[in-house]
């Protein structure tokens, strides 16, 4: 009597919508021996014969794969490609306005008030922002007190970018002509 065996039939499980620079796991299902490939979008870190793969996502690509080669204790193999979408990571800037509405110099007088901007470009609309310090979500952020501003800026994607940081300086309000500050 025949026996024919039978052929493996791979699954690949992981996302299939990443970003640029991310670094995700994939994981085929049981088999005895393993194979994986990636197109020149992604590199493999670490070993590519193991169950779980990791795969760093180098360049934007909507059609990058991920490929697992399984061999079962039968000896047969089979392999199952999954198709990946890279999105680019958007890029973000903070610009500076002061209250009459002009491009500010990143100073600010104490009881005024600024506005600092970010300006996102890339990937898909709508962005979420999130301040540093005080994770407001608003944009433009108004701000009242000098320190170090910085924002991450995420896109419809859920990719997402870090601004520079902008270091806003405060100077005290001088006093009025003619008015005697006393000295304590």
């Amino acid at each position: 009597m025949l026996s024919t065996a039978t052929t493996p039939a791979p699954t690949i499980s992981g996302d299939v919508s990443v970003c640029v620079g991310e670094t995700i796991q994939y994981m085929a299902s049981a088999a005895d021996d393993y194979i994986w490939t990636v197109s020149n979008h992604g590199s493999i870190v670490g070993p590519n014969d193991a169950q779980n793969v990791m795969i760093k996502w180098n360049t934007a690509g909507t059609m990058a794969t991920v490929n697992v080669a399984i061999t079962a204790t039968n000896g047969c193999t089979n392999s199952s490609p999954s198709t990946v979408a890279v999105f680019t990571n958007p890029s973000v800037n903070i610009s500076v306005v002061d209250n009459s509405g002009q491009q500010g110099d990143n100073s600010l007088c104490s009881g005024d008030m600024i506005q600092l901007t970010a300006n996102a470009s890339g990937g898909p609309m709508p962005y979420s922002y999130v301040w540093t310090p005080g994770n407001s979500g608003v944009n433009p952020l108004p701000i009242s007190s000098g320190g170090t501003y910085s924002v991450k800026v995420t896109d419809n994607n859920l990719c997402s970018a870090n601004s520079p940081s902008v270091t806003i300086s405060e100077t005290p309000t001088p006093p009025l002509p003619g008015v005697v500050t006393p000295v304590i």
